[in-house]
């Protein structure tokens, strides 16, 4: 699944916490949140803040991988990425990282 903004990462949010039979007042406290803010986030509130963000997918067994490409070198053309930080599926000049990674548990 693409995540371009901010009501796709809380539809996929809603979906899986439904999916796992979890309340939203369920969901908040495994995070320490309240039940307002996994609503919040679930609507695709812009401003919902990164770090919970990324432990409520945690929470729900999700990672979130993130794909950047090497900024183009005076020619216009995109540089070789380094081969043990790509993804074997990801084009040339794509480096995958799993954000979850720099979240701490």
């Amino acid at each position: 699944m693409y995540i371009r903004r901010a009501g796709d990462l809380g539809a996929l949010v809603r979906d899986k916490r439904k999916a796992a039979n979890l309340t939203q007042g369920e969901l908040a406290t495994r995070l320490g949140t309240s039940q307002r803010w996994i609503s919040e986030l679930e609507r695709g509130k812009p401003t919902a803040e990164l770090e919970m963000s990324l432990r409520a997918l945690n929470a729900l067994g999700l990672s979130l991988t993130v794909e950047t490409q090497t900024p183009p070198d005076k020619t216009g053309r995109m540089k070789p990425a380094a081969s043990s930080s790509r993804s074997p599926k990801a084009p040339a000049g794509t480096h995958r990282i799993n954000v979850n990674d720099l979240v701490d548990d």
